[in-house]
């Protein structure tokens, strides 16, 4: 382990630990075709090492009998740490008759390390759906659960319905879960905006929003929040599955 590592204990069914200097070895009589009970390391990190943004562990196995394969014997593992203070904003706008809803969700970094990568999980309820992203970095995922026709009628004076103006294809979350990520953000705000599409005028629908990133985050409490709907009036464009 190296310095700025804490030996707190280490432990695995069958295997005997303990601690010299910065080593911990574990030891077992025995070891049979297979893989091995899991070893678990546990110690702590100084605040130096987490503001330097990386603590890097060496790991190696060896037997008294002939191994033929010397080359899988030794491991490294990086683990990026830092700290980086994130945060979220999120607010609405709405197109006439309410379609389509643009989410504009902000996360901001406080610092003081840079937080990559940056992943932000936005729940949706049944009668929200996700149209598109809108936002430079950001990538966004949503699995596939059917495919629809959007139906736009086009209202005169009076709420009279005219006659059917655009039809539209678009594709709904399968779990209502939209995965959105941006590579790195140091400290400072990055924007991006959901274009969503409503299936139910009434309002009051909760819409999730959590961010994180590998770093340790000192105040989690700002990380997530909900957005409820509002409910909409006049236009209202209905969802028929095809």
């Amino acid at each position: 382990m190296p310095v700025a590592v804490t030996y707190v204990s280490a432990s695995g069914s069958g295997w005997s630990c303990g601690l010299l200097g910065q080593v911990v070895t574990c030891s077992r009589a025995t070891l049979a075709v297979g893989d091995a009970p899991v070893i678990v390391l546990v110690a702590n990190v100084t605040d130096a090492a987490i503001l330097g943004g990386q603590v890097t562990l060496a790991a190696q196995i060896g037997a008294s009998s002939t191994d033929p394969n010397l080359n899988n014997n030794a491991a490294t593992r990086s683990n990026t740490t830092g700290i980086a203070d994130l945060s979220v904003a999120y607010g609405a706008s709405y197109g006439p008759g309410g379609n389509p809803l643009t989410l504009s969700i902000t996360v901001t970094n406080w610092g003081p390390n840079t937080a990559a990568p940056v992943t932000a999980l936005v729940q949706l309820p049944d009668g929200v759906s996700f149209d598109r992203l809108e936002g430079p970095g950001w990538t966004c995922t949503a699995a596939l659960r059917r495919e629809a026709l959007r139906v736009i009628p086009v209202l005169a004076q009076g709420e009279r319905l005219l006659s059917v103006q655009a039809h539209r294809r678009f594709a709904t979350a399968a779990d209502g879960t939209v995965t959105c990520t941006l590579p790195s953000l140091p400290p400072g705000s990055s924007t991006l905006n959901l274009i969503l599409l409503l299936t139910n005028p009434d309002g009051g629908l909760p819409i999730t929003i959590g961010v994180g990133s590998p770093a340790v985050d000192p105040i989690a409490d700002d990380n997530s929040g909900t957005y409820l709907t509002v409910a909409a009036y006049g236009m209202y464009l209905p969802l028929i599955d095809r």
